[in-house]
């Protein structure tokens, strides 16, 4: 038998779940097993420590993500709970029913139902006592569901009993309770003709007869759990997994069309009450159109409300709506297909798209799936032909092409084509070669012979509006559904239905459909349906879709299509060959770093991550996987800062992704509608910028500085940002500057370690040195950098909406053109302290101040650190002023950050003036309305950097050696 994904988790986990305190995993088992087996004795024992069923529950429930950690427990667990509800029931209704039934429930949350059922008594001598504890339980209503729920997930066990339930029942000689209701020896009604094109005989109108039904358990359990598919808890669950049972059995045509009648009755209904609401709130909105351009509007229905029991009615028609798709569905999985396909024209309706949306994402998605298995019916039993097979996939065969090419587990791309039949699978870069060269799926096996139904077209229909659906729990299941319907068509067909598939990329604005078009590509790719050929049109869709970000309000929409595509690129690992995907590696490669170092959500870095190394283990063509996926592992991309600073620097040392890499920085970063996010692009573009200097200052700063001109608030704010890291990081890689400078500005923790020459991947590259770097701030570049701030200025752009963001951003490349010491003069440099940074000093906001005062800092310390621009600038006596007389707090704040800045030079000449200042300004003021706590603050900490510079800083034109010798002498 073929083993489930669960089951061979389960088998691999085995020896770690040993049956000892020591070794399990689940810490708790044998209090627990204790426990349970002590409170289901008969009578029952006192548990250990005085414990009960609920700290049974609340344990199980600690174990919802790592469920498989109970599987070598669940038969101890179980067992004594099932025996305690059969002795219970023979006995009779009792209170502890309720509590047993409740773990039985947590259980089957935990672990899933279909395996908890596995551990259920299922004699034949349960099945009648079983029914009249489900009767008793649905009696009780709301307090009994947790019986109920237990009760008929043991009937859908007992319902397997190889045996025909007519000889199990002991109620069938009762007489008829309705007209409805036959005995057991009346004549059973025909059964439907057997073959979908003689079907059409059984009109949709047949179900409004009523059916003749048996009296009996079989009826009974129908019935009751037809009730329970109204309930809105598990019980409707649990109602449809035992209705699929009983109904799927072999004679139960009556009781399925009467069930099937009753459920095509509440789809009608329920949809043509969608539909009416649909055309309800078209005609509200029409009149509110009217209204707002003067035209007459339709007279307005009046509004008429509803009774109490009407209602109810409503309410309990949405929850059996859902039931009824979910005990379809269960049906359409559980029975045979040559009996369920003679029941096709009742759901005919169920085939074609929906003519209004049900408000509720569940009952859309079960239609959904309902519609799939619809479709799986029409289409004989059969896997495509024409589909891709990779062929055998084996990791001795990977590893010995490594050992026979040498390429320590990396491919060349000639290894690729040459060796690709022996070690990638039998056959499979011949088939992959033949695949891609053809357009026809050749010799198919009486493929077309076969006729499809004309519903198949309205099947697909459905699956690929519902990929546009606004849920992604819908747009999953059409995804699945449409993956496996494609499956079974021919070629043509299928090929139609791909092409319409990528007709959903169409709508840049439509993320649903870019999300659900990318999950049918996966599942289409993960089937091998995606033929060769079409990689040409999906690929670069996908990576289109890897930065899919589309800004709505304060917020931009697209996460959900970058993990979708993530996770398209990981089935496109799984399903092509080496040879298939060579042409298409390099794009591939370049999107999914990108947006593994700089996605600003951590679940799309971490799945492009997975898929990166998913190519680089299955493919082995990924440019320098090995040495990537050691720093760009699961921990690696989880910090946002790291990704872009640590993760992005290593991998711009290849020079495949250096420039893709600033690119992407440059023209989509740095226009990002988050403000966090663009300051951290403009950090790892000045990081990245010294392994592609031309690049830098030929493309981007020139580009850059146009940008900071434009009319879009978020772009231009990123490209002043950008532009100054830039400046500041080129600067120090010039020719000119000193041997012993940094390249670029380092910080502590975020450089990753350099793999050793002996490990498996190289390195990369070392950084030029001073000698190989050729010299890119020209005197034109410099030029356009000191008239950014001037041009800022001259276009207003401080005011309005984003003019705080702005002029921290000007502070900012201020502060960096100093630092990078281009080429001014100190009136100049005075000028601009004068009118940018004054102002921005005195802005109330803190941020904007403090940039100001480190813009202060660089250009007073690298242009005005002199006694001549000490004479002429006299920043010191002009800033202790402002702060000893101006009433304004903002002003005092800046001048107390402003003092604390400045040089020796341009302190000395005010000293006494400038410490007496701080001192009054950091003295608590005696009139209440003058106290500012942030002035006395900055104030407070201006006294301490005021002293360090006059007391101790060195004078100016002293050089570093002789300040080295005189602290050598002291």
């Amino acid at each position: 038998r073929h083993l489930t994904w669960s089951e061979r988790r389960a088998r691999a986990m085995a020896p770690l779940l040993v049956d000892n305190a020591e070794g399990s995993l689940f810490t708790e088992a044998a209090e627990v097993t204790a426990t349970v087996c002590a409170l289901t004795a008969d009578p029952p024992e006192p548990a250990p420590s005085g414990r009960t069923l609920e700290w049974v529950t609340d344990v199980l429930e600690r174990y919802q993500e790592q469920p498989a950690l109970l599987d070598a427990h669940l038969e101890d667990i179980v067992g004594p709970l099932m025996r305690a509800v059969r002795r219970i029931t023979a006995e009779g209704a009792s209170a502890r029913m309720g509590e047993l039934m409740r773990v039985v429930y947590v259980l089957c949350k935990v672990r899933g139902h279909k395996t908890i059922v596995r551990f259920f008594p299922h004699a034949v001598a349960d099945l009648e006592p079983a029914v009249y504890l489900l009767r008793s339980a649905c009696a009780e209503a709301h307090a009994g569901w947790h019986i109920a729920y237990g009760t008929m997930l043991w009937l859908s066990v007992l319902m397997l009993l190889p045996f025909d339930l007519n000889l199990i029942d002991s109620t069938l000689d009762a007489a008829p309770q309705s007209t409805h209701y036959r005995s057991a020896a009346a004549p059973e009604p025909a059964a439907p003709p057997g073959g979908l094109s003689d079907a059409t005989t059984l009109q949709p109108t047949d179900v409004d007869k009523p059916a003749v039904l048996e009296i009996g358990l079989i009826a009974s359990v129908v019935a009751l759990a037809r009730e329970q598919l109204g309930s809105p808890g598990p019980a409707r669950d649990a109602a449809a997994v035992v209705l699929a049972r009983i109904l799927t059995r072999p004679r139960m045509q009556t009781h399925l069309q009467a069930f099937l009648g009753w459920a095509c009755k509440v789809l009608a209904d329920a949809d043509a009450a969608a539909a009416a609401d649909d055309a309800a709130a078209a005609a509200k909105e029409a009149a509110a159109e009217a209204a707002v351009y003067g035209a007459p509007a339709a007279a307005e229905v009046p509004y008429v409300p509803l009774s109490h029991a009407e209602a109810t009615r409503a309410n309990r028609a949405k929850f059996e709506l859902v039931g009824a798709y979910s005990a379809l569905a269960r049906c359409l999985t559980t029975g045979t297909r040559a009996e369920l396909r003679t029941w096709l024209p009742l759901l005919r309706a169920q085939m074609s798209p929906p003519l209004g949306k049900n408000p509720s994402s569940l009952a859309r998605k079960l239609r959904v799936k309902l519609a799939q298995r619809l479709g799986l019916l029409l289409l004989p039993p059969r896997v495509a032909m024409w589909r891709y097979d990779r062929g055998a996939r084996s990791l001795l065969s990977n590893l010995q092409l490594a050992k026979d090419t040498g390429a320590c587990g990396i491919f060349a791309s000639s290894d690729l084509a040459a060796a690709g039949s022996g070690a990638l699978g039998a056959g499979s870069a011949e088939a992959a070669a033949k695949a891609a060269a053809k357009d026809g799926p050749g010799e198919e096996d009486d493929e077309d012979g076969d006729e499809i139904a004309e519903e198949i077209e309205e099947v697909v229909e459905q699956l690929l509006l519902a990929l546009h659906d606004e849920d992604t729990v819908v747009r999953w299941s059409a995804a699945k559904g449409l993956g496996r319907v494609v499956g079974r068509l021919p070629f043509e067909l299928g090929d139609q239905v791909i092409a319409s598939t990528l007709e959903a990329f169409d709508d840049e604005s439509d993320n649903a459909a870019w999300h659900g078009g990318c999950l049918a590509l996966a599942e289409l790719a993960r089937r091998g349906l995606l033929l060769p050929v079409r990689l040409a049109d999906a690929v670069p869709l996908i990576c289109r879709a890897l930065s899919y970000d589309i800004f709505r309000g304060a917020h931009s929409v697209g996460q959900h299509v970058r993990d979708a595509a993530a996770y398209a690129c990981w089935a496109f690992a799984r399903a092509y060959t080496p040879a298939v995907m060579e042409a298409h590696v390099r794009e591939l490669a370049t999107a999914l770093i990108i947006t593994s170092c700089f996605d600003r959500e951590v679940n799309c870095r971490r799945a492009a991550a997975a898929a990166f190394q998913e190519h680089v283990g299955r493919q082995g063509s990924f440019a320098h996987g090995i040495a990537i996926i050691q720093v760009a592992d699961y921990f690696g991309v989880g910090s946002r800062q790291g990704a872009y600073l640590r993760v992005g620097g290593f991998v711009a040392g290849y020079s495949e992704y250096t420039r893709p890499l600033l690119a992407h920085l440059w023209q989509v970063k740095s226009a990002h509608w988050n403000e966090g996010v663009r300051g951290l692009a403009a950090r790892a573009a000045g990081a990245l910028c010294v392994r592609d200097r031309e690049f830098a200052a030929e493309v981007m700063l020139p580009s850059l500085c146009k940008q900071t001109l434009s009319t879009d608030l978020r772009a231009r704010h990123g490209a002043t940002l950008m532009l100054a890291e830039l400046v500041l990081s080129l600067s120090r890689s010039e020719p000119s500057a000193e041997s012993g400078a940094p390249l670029v500005v380092p910080e502590a923790g975020l450089l990753p370690a350099v793999p050793t020459p002996g490990d498996s991947a190289q390195p990369p590259p070392p950084l030029p040195t001073v000698e190989q770097r050729v010299r890119v701030l020209t005197p034109d570049l410099v030029a356009q950098l000191q008239a950014v701030v001037p041009n800022i200025e001259k276009g207003r752009l401080y005011r309005g909406r984003g003019g705080e963001v702005m002029r921290a951003a000007a502070c900012r490349v201020l502060e960096c053109c100093a630092l990078a010491k281009l080429p001014s003069t100190g009136r100049i440099q005075a000028k601009l302290v004068e009118t940018t940074v004054t102002e921005c000093l005195r802005h109330p906001t803190e941020a904007i101040a403090s940039a100001a005062a480190r813009a202060l800092r660089a250009i007073s310390r690298n242009y005005l650190d002199s006694v001549v621009a000490a004479r002429n600038a006299q920043l010191g006596s002009r800033f202790a002023k402002v702060l000893a007389s101006d009433p304004n707090a903002a002003a005092t704040r800046g001048a107390s950050l402003a003092l604390a800045a400045l040089p020796r030079a341009q302190l000395l000449p005010a000293a006494d003036a400038v410490v007496k200042a701080l001192v009054i300004a950091s003295t608590l003021q005696e009139v209440i309305e003058q106290r500012d706590p942030e002035t006395r603050r900055n104030a407070a900490a201006a006294i301490a950097a005021v002293v360090r510079t006059l007391c101790f800083a060195p004078p100016a034109g002293t050089t570093a050696a002789a300040t080295a010798a005189a602290a050598t002498s002291a």
